[in-house]
């Protein structure tokens, strides 16, 4: 969208986006995961949708195009779509599977989902990042080690592959993410998890209960084949830093990985802190157990303060797979005024059609020599002079 908003105004360009092709113009548009869709951004895609649509429609198309639009979890499906796409609600139809797993049904139950909700201890004097990554050190070795090879062309779901073998860890906010990485990346250089292995000496038996009542005592990594003195493979994903290890066991991103990446050996998310908004959430959630018939678990660390006391205090809603109606401002005025300005530009170039001036963005930001462009700014400086004066 931000390639088509930025050169729609552009006549090189028209082919590649169907514009002024009359019966040859796109008749499918497929949105996927149009819930994300939302707030300022999603408006400002919803406004660009309508500037293309118009300029498809005003070059000869016999029809507007048709858009479909995919979401698993949208609870008012068909009025969201009508504001994303301009249209309106009743030009709009649903289609989703039957909720029925009989063997007459449309879906198919496969694997299973674990949802566990943490609350850091506000008397504890530590922060809350101390618990995620505690919960980072102990969750990502309750999976499949990764001496263990997981088997990605699942006919039978072995044992090792029921809790696959990668963590994702999710966080909002930028300096979380790389305060996260270093004291995670500090915790495993110094090999802190080999402190929760079995002391030798065995303590007096009543100092073990109380070891193992507290958590201090991490026997069950061990049962499942992990050596608690090997430290774990730690990367980080954001806008600032682009891609990742993909040997990892450990992962911390922001959204950069929450649509359209799949990694079929991700089995945990942690999501530090309560999420800015559900959609997002979802996607994040959605990361973990892509291989089909595994037990994917999503684990979010809140914290005792602000909205993350209410997350957990109402935690079901955390996993509750269906997004309440989503923030879509169309008639917001700062998004109208750029679209504004943005229409045009479009219109500028669709004016003066000079395919050897290029993109209206050149010619109007500078003076040149050249001919085609200084031909094209000729031609915009007397357009716009009787757009004003009709004014």
């Amino acid at each position: 969208l931000e390639m088509l908003n930025r050169e729609m105004c552009n006549p090189q360009w028209k082919k590649t986006f169907g514009i002024k092709q009359g019966e040859h113009a796109p008749r499918l548009i497929l949105l996927d995961e149009v819930h994300t869709y939302e707030g300022i951004s999603g408006t400002q895609a919803a406004w660009v949708l309508r500037r293309w649509k118009y300029w498809v429609h005003s070059g000869g198309a016999a029809k507007s195009p048709h858009f479909v639009g995919l979401s698993a979890t949208l609870k008012e499906a068909k009025e969201h779509m009508a504001r994303v796409c301009g249209l309106s609600p009743n030009q709009v139809v649903e289609c989703s599977p039957v909720a029925d797993f009989s063997l007459n049904g449309e879906m198919e139950a496969k694997g299973q989902e674990y949802n566990l909700v943490i609350k850091g201890d506000p008397s504890s004097r530590k922060a809350l990042l101390s618990t995620s990554i505690q919960t980072a050190m102990l969750m990502t070795r309750l999976l499949t080690p990764r001496n263990i090879k997981i088997n990605k062309s699942v006919q039978q779901i072995h044992s090792a592959e029921f809790f696959l073998g990668k963590t994702f860890g999710f966080t909002d906010n930028l300096d979380s993410l790389h305060r996260w990485y270093e004291d995670m990346q500090d915790a495993e250089r110094q090999r802190l998890a080999q402190l929760r292995s079995m002391p030798i000496p065995y303590p007096d038996p009543n100092i073990l209960k109380r070891m193992r009542e507290e958590g201090q005592l991490w026997e069950i990594s061990n049962d499942i084949g992990y050596d608690l003195s090997q430290s774990l493979d730690i990367s980080k994903c954001s806008s600032m830093d682009p891609g990742f290890d993909q040997n990892s066991d450990f992962v911390i991103a922001t959204k950069s990985l929450e649509v359209g990446f799949d990694d079929p050996e991700v089995g945990l998310i942690i999501h530090h802190k309560s999420p800015s908004t559900m959609s997002s959430f979802i996607q994040r959630k959605g990361r973990a157990g892509r291989t089909p018939g595994s037990r994917p678990w999503t684990v979010v660390v809140l914290s005792d303060y602000g909205r993350d006391r209410w997350a957990f205090q109402t935690a079901e809603r955390l996993f509750i797979p269906e997004i309440d109606r989503i923030y879509l401002p169309i008639i917001n005025q700062y998004v109208v005024r750029i679209q504004m300005a943005l229409f045009l530009i479009d219109w500028l170039g669709q004016e003066i059609d000079n395919e050897k001036a290029g993109s209206p963005y050149v010619y109007l930001s500078r003076p040149s020599t050249w001919d085609p462009i200084k031909q094209a700014q000729e031609s915009a400086k007397k357009i716009l002079e009787d757009f004003v004066h009709q004014g």
